[in-house]
Protein backbone atom coordinates (compact mmCIF):
# COMPACT_ATOMS: atom_id res chain seq x y z
CA UNK A 1 0.00 0.00 0.00
CA UNK A 2 1.33 3.44 -0.82
CA UNK A 3 0.61 6.75 0.90
CA UNK A 4 -1.94 7.73 -1.74
CA UNK A 5 -4.32 4.84 -1.05
CA UNK A 6 -6.65 3.71 1.71
CA UNK A 7 -6.78 -0.07 1.83
CA UNK A 8 -9.09 -2.42 3.71
CA UNK A 9 -9.03 -6.19 3.75
CA UNK A 10 -12.39 -7.72 2.98
CA UNK A 11 -14.15 -10.92 2.01
CA UNK A 12 -16.15 -11.46 -1.19
CA UNK A 13 -19.72 -12.08 -0.08
CA UNK A 14 -21.71 -12.37 -3.31
CA UNK A 15 -21.20 -11.96 -7.03
CA UNK A 16 -24.07 -10.93 -9.31
CA UNK A 17 -24.80 -8.80 -12.38
CA UNK A 18 -24.50 -5.55 -10.39
CA UNK A 19 -21.02 -6.37 -9.17
CA UNK A 20 -19.10 -7.96 -6.36
CA UNK A 21 -20.35 -7.40 -2.81
CA UNK A 22 -17.45 -7.24 -0.38
CA UNK A 23 -17.80 -7.26 3.40
CA UNK A 24 -15.08 -5.54 5.42
CA UNK A 25 -14.39 -4.28 8.90
CA UNK A 26 -14.04 -0.50 9.10
CA UNK A 27 -12.29 0.58 12.26
CA UNK A 28 -11.33 3.91 13.71
CA UNK A 29 -7.71 4.95 13.67
CA UNK A 30 -7.28 4.05 17.33
CA UNK A 31 -8.87 0.59 17.05
CA UNK A 32 -5.42 -0.99 16.88
CA UNK A 33 -4.31 0.66 20.11
CA UNK A 34 -3.30 -1.56 23.03
CA UNK A 35 -5.79 0.26 25.29
CA UNK A 36 -8.82 -0.17 23.05
CA UNK A 37 -10.45 -2.57 25.53
CA UNK A 38 -10.85 0.17 28.12
CA UNK A 39 -11.26 3.13 25.79
CA UNK A 40 -14.70 4.16 24.58
CA UNK A 41 -13.31 5.87 21.49
CA UNK A 42 -12.17 2.68 19.73
CA UNK A 43 -14.86 1.34 17.46
CA UNK A 44 -15.22 -0.78 14.40
CA UNK A 45 -18.18 -1.55 12.16
CA UNK A 46 -18.83 -4.17 9.55
CA UNK A 47 -19.65 -2.60 6.19
CA UNK A 48 -20.52 -3.81 2.72
CA UNK A 49 -19.66 -2.24 -0.60
CA UNK A 50 -20.64 -3.24 -4.13
CA UNK A 51 -17.79 -2.96 -6.60
CA UNK A 52 -18.35 -3.13 -10.34
CA UNK A 53 -17.22 -6.43 -11.74
CA UNK A 54 -13.71 -6.18 -13.06
CA UNK A 55 -11.79 -8.55 -15.30
CA UNK A 56 -10.41 -10.67 -12.45
CA UNK A 57 -12.24 -13.76 -11.29
CA UNK A 58 -13.29 -13.89 -7.66
CA UNK A 59 -15.20 -16.47 -5.66
CA UNK A 60 -17.42 -15.97 -2.58
CA UNK A 61 -15.40 -16.28 0.63
CA UNK A 62 -12.16 -15.12 -1.01
CA UNK A 63 -10.09 -12.50 0.83
CA UNK A 64 -9.53 -9.34 -1.20
CA UNK A 65 -8.22 -5.81 -0.78
CA UNK A 66 -10.52 -2.82 -1.27
CA UNK A 67 -8.58 0.25 -2.35
CA UNK A 68 -9.71 3.88 -2.48
CA UNK A 69 -7.60 6.91 -3.37
CA UNK A 70 -6.71 8.85 -0.21
CA UNK A 71 -7.83 12.12 -1.84
CA UNK A 72 -11.34 10.65 -2.16
CA UNK A 73 -11.27 9.75 1.53
CA UNK A 74 -10.64 13.38 2.37
CA UNK A 75 -13.42 14.45 0.01
CA UNK A 76 -15.82 12.05 1.76
CA UNK A 77 -14.77 13.51 5.12
CA UNK A 78 -15.40 17.00 3.79
CA UNK A 79 -18.86 16.17 2.41
CA UNK A 80 -19.99 13.98 5.29
CA UNK A 81 -18.69 15.83 8.33
CA UNK A 82 -16.87 19.12 7.81
CA UNK A 83 -19.33 20.92 5.48
CA UNK A 84 -22.41 19.93 7.52
CA UNK A 85 -20.67 21.10 10.71
CA UNK A 86 -19.73 24.44 9.16
CA UNK A 87 -23.25 24.83 7.76
CA UNK A 88 -24.81 24.24 11.18
CA UNK A 89 -22.33 26.56 12.89
CA UNK A 90 -22.78 29.35 10.33
CA UNK A 91 -26.59 29.04 10.46
CA UNK A 92 -26.58 29.05 14.27
CA UNK A 93 -24.47 32.22 14.43
CA UNK A 94 -26.40 33.96 11.65
CA UNK A 95 -29.91 33.23 12.96
CA UNK A 96 -28.95 34.06 16.56
CA UNK A 97 -27.30 37.29 15.41
CA UNK A 98 -30.41 38.32 13.50
CA UNK A 99 -33.10 37.22 15.98
CA UNK A 100 -31.36 36.89 19.39
CA UNK A 101 -33.53 33.80 19.98
CA UNK A 102 -31.48 30.76 20.98
CA UNK A 103 -34.25 28.21 20.45
CA UNK A 104 -35.02 29.41 16.94
CA UNK A 105 -31.33 29.52 16.11
CA UNK A 106 -30.80 25.95 17.35
CA UNK A 107 -33.80 24.49 15.53
CA UNK A 108 -32.96 26.33 12.30
CA UNK A 109 -29.34 25.19 12.50
CA UNK A 110 -30.45 21.57 12.80
CA UNK A 111 -33.14 21.87 10.12
CA UNK A 112 -30.62 23.24 7.62
CA UNK A 113 -29.13 19.73 7.54
CA UNK A 114 -32.29 18.35 5.92
CA UNK A 115 -31.81 20.17 2.59
CA UNK A 116 -28.05 19.55 2.77
CA UNK A 117 -28.42 15.77 2.98
CA UNK A 118 -31.31 15.78 0.48
CA UNK A 119 -28.98 17.57 -1.91
CA UNK A 120 -26.31 14.94 -1.31
CA UNK A 121 -28.89 12.22 -1.93
CA UNK A 122 -30.01 13.95 -5.14
CA UNK A 123 -26.45 13.96 -6.46
CA UNK A 124 -25.56 10.52 -5.12
CA UNK A 125 -25.38 9.10 -8.64
CA UNK A 126 -22.58 11.56 -9.42
CA UNK A 127 -20.81 10.73 -6.18
CA UNK A 128 -20.94 6.99 -6.79
CA UNK A 129 -19.28 7.55 -10.16
CA UNK A 130 -16.54 9.57 -8.49
CA UNK A 131 -15.97 7.38 -5.43
CA UNK A 132 -14.71 4.29 -7.20
CA UNK A 133 -13.37 1.39 -5.17
CA UNK A 134 -10.80 -0.89 -6.73
CA UNK A 135 -10.57 -4.55 -5.91
CA UNK A 136 -7.34 -6.50 -5.68
CA UNK A 137 -6.29 -10.01 -4.76
CA UNK A 138 -5.10 -10.38 -1.20
CA UNK A 139 -1.60 -11.85 -1.32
Amino acid sequence: MNDKEIKHEGVVETIDEQGITVRFLSSSACAGCHAKGICSLADSKEKKVVIETCGNHYIPGEKVNIVLARSLGFKALLLGYILPFLTVLFTLILVYGLTKREGLAGITALLVLVPYYLLLKTFSHRLTKEFVFKLGKNV
